[in-house]
């Protein structure tokens, strides 16, 4: 087996990021999942499970704002990002609780010279990175092949030419093993359809939390755990639940989670998790920086075989202009700068059209009607014979 071995000078930073996100996601036991675990509920066990998620970044400006005065790395925040990523969670034939993550598309989360891999991994050997297609602006196809032997990095780049792979490896640290093996366990002992489901924290959580200083309050509909530095708000009607950290007496973190009830499976899932990161410009002007992900398409019942398909490496088209987004009643689409004889097209996450309208010379800008249809994540997608655009709105 003729087996190329590379170090890497660095991490892949935002990929591995994201996987060990995850990671931890999976692991945490105690405060953050104070409404998903050791419930009494009989959960179905489920042995894997597929879902999409739908990530959205922006930021919000919440004071006056003099937009000249700033600089220009402070004017790239206001640059929108999106992700959509296929997710499927097994047990490996090797015994071991898996996670794979495909990135479908994504729309300026990466730089135009990063190779997004084609699927990203990870199971008992670590994380690794797959590069199915190859990259036309690296000499080599990927970048595996631009490091020499030498190089010093983190993680190692490996072709295995005898199984057509190439693949970036990063091993676990301390934390990040155990952090597995906690996922790898608890997927082992409850399946992998618990931590998206919906359910109320029990008295032992409650115990837990009033022995590390927390104030518990009840109403009707909430229970209010405050500590000195997170707080936890459980809304039981609306099935909403709110983690808020804070510094200092200032709130620096907060993450809301929303449950929807799913009725193929017949359990209130994880729809939507909204972060918001308070920020401050260099001209002291304030923001608010809010990462939205939806999730989609749960599924029990995957089918057999990879995440891991080749695909264009072309993944950040550019982007259509659609505003209001969220938006409730109508939508407006910017195709000031698009040619004649092309077509517009509204499609669901899964890719089906929902309306579709030819452009005329003459438009700059075209209004759809979206009050009919349900509140979800939607593609906004214009082609024509030399050209594609997308881009993603939140009708709510």
């Amino acid at each position: 087996m003729n087996i190329i071995i590379h170090k890497r000078k660095q991490i892949e930073g935002v990929v591995f990021r994201v996987l060990c996100l995850f990671i931890v996601f999976h692991s945490q036991v105690g405060r953050t999942q104070i409404a998903q675990n050791e419930d009494g509920i009989d959960h179905k066990y489920v042995s894997n499970i597929c879902y999409n998620q739908s990530i959205n970044s922006h930021i919000k400006v919440i004071s006056d704002l003099d937009f000249e005065s700033l600089r220009f790395l402070d004017k790239m925040k206001f640059v929108k990002k999106s992700m959509f990523v296929k997710h499927k969670e097994y047990f490996s034939e090797s015994g071991f609780a898996t996670h794979d993550t495909h990135i479908q598309n994504h729309s300026k989360m990466f730089p135009k010279w990063y190779a997004t891999p084609t699927l990203t991994r990870s199971d008992e050997t670590g994380i690794k990175s797959f590069y199915k297609s190859d990259f036309r602006h690296l000499s080599s196809g990927w970048n595996g092949g631009t490091l020499t032997a030498a190089d010093p990095g983190t993680g190692e780049y490996i072709e295995d030419k005898s199984e057509g792979t190439k693949y970036y490896l990063i091993p676990y640290g301390k934390d990040g093993g155990s952090a597995f093996m906690d996922f790898h366990e608890r997927s082992l002992a409850f399946g992998f359809l618990k931590k998206y489901t919906y359910s109320l924290p029990t008295m032992d959580q409650i115990k837990l939390l009033e022995s590390e200083g927390y104030s518990i309050t009840y109403s009707d509909d909430l229970i209010v755990a405050r500590g000195l530095k997170t707080s936890y708000v459980l809304n039981q009607k609306d099935k909403i639940y709110i983690e808020q950290e804070s510094e200092d007496g200032n709130v620096i973190k907060t993450t809301t989670k929303k449950y929807k009830y799913n009725e193929t499976i017949g359990y209130d899932l994880i729809f939507t998790t909204e972060v918001i990161t308070p920020g401050t410009f260099t001209n002291g002007d304030c923001y608010e920086e809010i990462e939205l992900t939806t999730y989609n398409d749960f599924s029990i019942d995957c089918k057999d075989g990879s995440l891991m398909k080749p695909r264009s490496e072309e993944l950040d088209m550019q982007e259509l202009l659609v505003y209001p987004n969220p938006a409730s009643t109508e939508i407006i689409v910017d195709v000031s700068n698009i040619s004649s004889h092309s077509t517009l097209m509204l499609k669901d996450i899964s890719g089906s059209i929902i309306m579709q309208r030819k452009i005329r010379d003459a438009a700059k800008k075209i209004t759809l009607d979206i009050a009919q249809i349900p509140n979800g994540v939607y593609i906004i997608e214009m082609k024509s014979s030399d050209a594609s655009m997308n881009s993603k709105f939140i009708k709510q």
